[in-house]
């Protein structure tokens, strides 16, 4: 009898073992969904979840992220929009040091996965141009990116297309991913859901660091539905990142674009 129990007991232990190695092949998280997507630093995003919800940012928060992206990185502020697009943006740009390869409204390919990457611009491309597209993933050292940036130069991505693909493929993923890393943000109204997610948009989801403490604040104003306090905290930004915003010479540019998302936060829905 207590040889059948040890016995029973040995086969059960392998089988967990077993299924332990298996789900370990599939990489499976051990964490939950937010600590895993809030302790990612370089990271700008995940691949793409299977159903993204759908979610339409306000047509001031489309504006003032599109002039934003597509803009001169100056001390001029958000001078973006259609027409400047169609006059640097159309083909491959690189944004500066840390950045891979950048097309569209904002799109860095050598943050984003290759799984990211071919998702999103399957509808617009045929499969060479994708994977040539998806090949950028990873590349965020200057080298690597300028590269990148000249082998795409034969890839012209239209206005019409880049903004399709912004709201159709960008915003509803981003948004997917914003709701974990944010709770409580789908009971907000529609303009400070979109300067949440605005600002995940131009800095990504870590919390991670010490200049990450907006982030973390943004975070905490979110779950209370505090509106003041997310403003305020897209404003300390002007503080928290002057430094790092001055050195890369883009300083004006997102201190602007912060005013924007403050106001944007505290505007109520029409």
């Amino acid at each position: 009898m207590q040889k059948d129990i040890y016995k029973i007991i040995t086969v059960t232990l392998a089988v967990l073992f077993l299924v332990s190695c298996d789900s370990t092949k599939d990489n499976q998280p051990t964490t939950s969904v937010i600590q895993e997507v809030t302790n990612v630093v370089a990271s700008k995003i995940n691949p793409p979840p299977v159903e993204s919800p759908s979610f339409q940012m306000s047509q001031i928060a489309e504006d003032m992220v599109t002039d934003a992206e597509v803009s001169a990185t100056s001390k001029d502020g958000i001078d973006g929009g259609h027409a400047y697009y169609d006059k640097h943006y159309q083909t491959a740009t690189f944004a500066g040091d840390g950045s891979g390869a950048t097309i569209a409204i904002g799109v860095d390919l050598g943050q984003n996965t290759a799984e990211w990457t071919t998702t999103s611009w399957t509808p617009y491309f045929d499969n060479t141009i994708v994977k040539q597209l998806a090949a950028c993933s990873g590349d965020t050292t200057s080298s690597l990116a300028k590269r990148d940036v000249t082998n795409l130069q034969n890839i012209i991505i239209v206005w019409n297309t880049a903004l399709n693909e912004f709201n159709t493929q960008e915003v509803p993923n981003y948004y997917a991913t914003a709701l974990r890393v944010f709770p409580g943000l789908s009971d907000l109204s529609i303009n400070a859901q979109s300067g949440v997610l605005a600002t995940a948009y131009n800095r990504g989801f870590s919390m991670v660091g010490a200049s990450r403490v907006d982030m973390r604040n943004l975070r905490t104003a979110v779950a209370n539905k505090d509106y003041q306090g997310m403003a305020n905290a897209c404003l300390h930004m002007k503080i928290t990142m002057r430094d790092s915003w001055n050195n890369a010479g883009i300083y004006e540019g997102l201190a602007a674009r912060y005013d924007a998302t403050a106001k944007l936060i505290l505007t109520p829905d029409n």
